[in-house]
């Protein structure tokens, strides 16, 4: 192997691998080399008969979707301990020698696997925390739905178990997913500390609406101390969303409830054991705390829940025991819905901004 047999572009400053046009066994990338294209090993038109085994470098972070394609005598990919590989989506179409790939331990998130029938090994980590239900998929095969092949394939690794209709990673107590089921009023398994990204997300396309119930109502046990972002997506007929604890027992991370067209397109409230009624008089620490919540969202710095909580505590005289993230969360619906307050949630600037100008007016509060 010699170093012209790697076409590498430097795509500012991240040295990206375009193409490997030499002819060895053993490809072991260089040191550095940070992404890798798509076909970069080989094309449908020009499949590659000479590669079995593939050595990434410790520096790599990311592949496409289409980067191992056609490599007719792959055997193995090797990763060689690189942290940075947290999301997993390859295409291993025309990999006819590849019989098991083991998906490296840093993944957390599992977004799809198409595999040729020869790939009749997948070892599945422990450390899932996100996974479509339907992301394994057999190329040409179609006697199981990926569903059906999705979760035999993790049940292969005994950390992961259905327990009352959700998938569950048992060894962080993490909602993966939920199994069809035909009750539109749904319980998170008692025992659960943290419901997962996409736990619950009706814009699969392969959902069987004849055996899939629409939530309308999710109830969340005390056990649970984290709602991810984006844990309840696209569920439009979902109305209520009751945990059983308090609001300083929980995470709800910023869109924890995304695009579910009861809820507004902010925060989303979840009514906690120690929610206060809407009409309660507002007192002047909240007063405080709404005006200052409002200063920094009219800055135009994009702040969150977290930011906003930790300048809170800096700025106002606040005990942290008192103001969680529920807390922070329940006051941007509050200037939503009380004060209409044009608050918009940037996904990509993971923060809060004001759709147009908009001037809080506590007078009448005070």
């Amino acid at each position: 192997m010699v170093e012209k047999d790697f076409m590498i572009k430097d795509d500012n400053d991240v040295l990206t691998l375009r193409k490997y046009v030499g002819k060895d066994k053993v490809v072991q990338l260089p040191e550095g080399i940070e992404e890798i294209a798509d076909f970069a090993f080989a094309e449908d038109y020009a499949p590659n008969s000479s590669i079995e085994k593939i050595i990434l470098p410790e520096s790599i972070v990311d592949f496409n979707k289409n980067t191992f394609v056609f490599c007719k005598s792959l055997k193995e990919i090797v990763f060689s301990g690189s942290d940075e590989i947290t999301h997993l989506l390859l295409n291993f179409e025309g990999c006819d020698s590849l019989t098991t790939f083991s998906i490296p331990e840093t993944v957390t998130v599992l977004i799809g696997l198409y595999c040729p029938l020869n790939l009749n090994t997948i070892n599945i980590p422990d450390t899932l925390t996100c996974v479509s239900p339907n992301a394994i998929h057999y190329i040409g095969y179609e006697e199981k739905s990926d569903e059906e092949i999705t979760a035999r394939v993790l049940l292969q690794n005994p950390v992961y178990k259905i327990i009352d209709g959700f998938m569950v990673n048992t060894k962080c107590s993490t909602t993966l997913y939920r199994i069809k089921d035909d009750s539109d009023v749904i319980r998170i398994p008692a025992g659960i500390e943290v419901i997962g990204e996409r736990t619950f997300d009706e814009s699969n396309p392969f959902l069987d609406e004849d055996t899939f119930e629409p939530v309308v109502k999710i109830i969340i046990p005390a056990t649970v101390k984290k709602i991810c972002s984006e844990a309840i997506s696209n569920c439009d007929s979902l109305k209520e969303i009751v945990y059983e604890g308090n609001s300083t027992d929980i995470i709800i991370e910023d869109n924890a409830v995304y695009e579910c067209k009861n809820f507004s397109s902010g925060y989303n409230h979840i009514k906690c054991k120690d929610s206060k009624e809407t009409g309660k008089r507002m007192t002047y620490p909240m007063l405080e705390r709404l005006g200052f919540i409002h200063s920094l969202i009219a800055s135009g710095t994009y702040p969150n829940c977290n930011t906003i909580q930790a300048q809170c505590l800096k700025r106002l005289r606040e005990q942290a025991s008192s103001l969680s993230i529920s807390t922070i969360g329940r006051d941007i619906e509050r200037l939503i819905d009380t004060f209409g307050a044009p608050i918009e949630y940037d996904k990509s600037r993971k923060g809060y901004y004001y759709t147009e100008a908009f001037d809080l007016d506590l007078t009448n509060y005070r």
